[in-house]
C-alpha cells in the first residue's frame, strides 16, 4: 500500500528504509519491492535502517551520517517510505538542507504517527493501521488461550486501512519542468483563487501550451489538478486531532465555502465531509 502511495503520485524512483532483523520488516520490504516490480519500476533501493536505542547521542550521530550518504546517492524526485517516524523526520530535514523541496524532491512516507510526524511542517504521511480489527483478533487469540484451544501456526495478518496523505506526499511527480513549476505555484497558493489564465502568465507561457503540458504530463486537466490538491489539505484537516468546523476547513483547503466542498467532496469520495471525519477518526 505504501508503495502503490508513492507510485500512484507518479514516482519512479523509490526507496523503503527499514531494520531487516525484525521479520514483519523483511516482509514489508519483500511487499513493496514486488509492487514496484508489478508496476515496472526498477529503480528502487532498499537501506537497512539498524534501530538503537533514541537516547543514545551516538545513535544519532551515526543515523545523521548514514542517512546524508544515502541522500548523495538518491536522484530527485524520489518517494521513500521509512518506518519510524523520528528516522522520517530527520531524513526529511536532510532532505531540505540539501535545497530539496518536500514532496516535489523528495516525498517521504512513514509507518507510525507520532509527534515528529504532526507537529511540525511539512506533515509527514502515514499509514493508517486498523487497531481495531488488531483489538479484536488479539482478543480472539487470548479466548483460545484461556480455554485451552490450539492457536493458528501461522501469524495473523491484518491489512492498514489506508494512507493518511500529508504534505510530505501531496504531490505528483512529475518530469516536465514546466508543470513541475506549476505544481509548486498553485501549491503554494492553494487559499487563492486560481484560474488557468493567471497561472500561465505567472510561468510566461500560454494557457494552451499550460493545458496541452498538463493534460500530457498528469492525464489530467489543470482545475482539476487543484480541486485534487484542496481536497486532500480537507481530508488532513477532517483528521486531525483538532476539531476544526468544516466551513472553516472549507476556506482553509480553498473551497471557499460549505457548499462548494460539500459538493466536490460528495463526487470525489461518495460521502459528505462530515461522514468522512466520523469514518476515520472513530478509532
Amino acid at each position: 500500500m505504501a508503495a502503490e502511495h508513492l507510485i500512484d503520485r507518479g514516482f519512479r524512483r523509490l526507496c523503503i528504509m527499514t531494520d531487516q532483523r525484525h521479520h514483519h520488516s523483511i516482509q514489508a520490504m519483500q511487499a513493496f519491492l514486488q509492487k514496484a516490480a508489478e508496476e515496472e519500476i526498477y529503480d528502487c533501493m532498499v537501506v537497512q535502517m539498524d534501530e538503537e536505542s533514541f537516547e543514545s547521542p551516538t545513535y544519532w550521530i551515526k543515523l545523521e551520517k548514514l542517512l546524508s550518504e544515502k541522500l548523495k546517492a538518491f536522484e530527485p524526485p524520489i518517494g521513500v517510505y521509512i518506518e519510524t517516524a523520528p528516522h522520517a523526520r530527520l531524513l526529511v530535514q536532510l532532505g531540505q538542507a540539501r535545497g530539496w523541496h518536500i514532496p516535489q524532491d523528495l516525498a517521504v512516507l512513514c509507518q507510525h504517527n507520532l509527534s515528529a510526524v504532526v507537529d511540525v511542517s511539512p506533515q509527514i504521511s502515514r499509514m493508517e493501521m486498523n487497531q481495531e480489527l488488531v483489538g479484536y483478533k488479539s482478543a480472539e487469540l487470548l479466548d483460545q488461550m484461556l480455554s485451552g484451544q490450539p492457536l493458528p501456526p501461522l501469524p495473523i495478518f491484518v491489512p492498514p486501512v489506508g494512507v493518511i496523505g500529508r504534505e510530505s506526499t501531496d504531490y505528483y511527480a512529475v518530469s516536465d519542468s514546466l508543470v513541475a513549476e506549476a505544481l509548486r505555484y498553485i501549491s503554494s497558493r492553494l487559499q487563492q483563487k486560481l484560474r488557468v489564465d493567471d497561472i500561465a502568465y505567472e510561468l510566461a507561457v500560454s494557457p494552451s501550451l499550460l493545458k496541452k503540458r498538463f493534460n500530457a504530463s498528469l492525464g489530467r486537466g489543470v482545475g482539476q489538478e487543484i480541486r485534487r490538491l484542496r481536497l486532500e489539505i480537507a481530508k488532513r484537516m477532517l483528521i486531525a486531532p483538532e476539531r476544526t468546523s468544516i466551513s472553516h476547513i472549507a476556506k482553509q483547503a480553498g473551497f471557499g465555502s460549505l457548499d462548494v466542498l460539500n459538493q466536490v467532496f460528495r463526487r470525489e469520495t461518495g460521502m459528505t465531509p462530515s461522514a468522512y471525519r466520523n469514518l476515520t477518526t472513530r478509532k
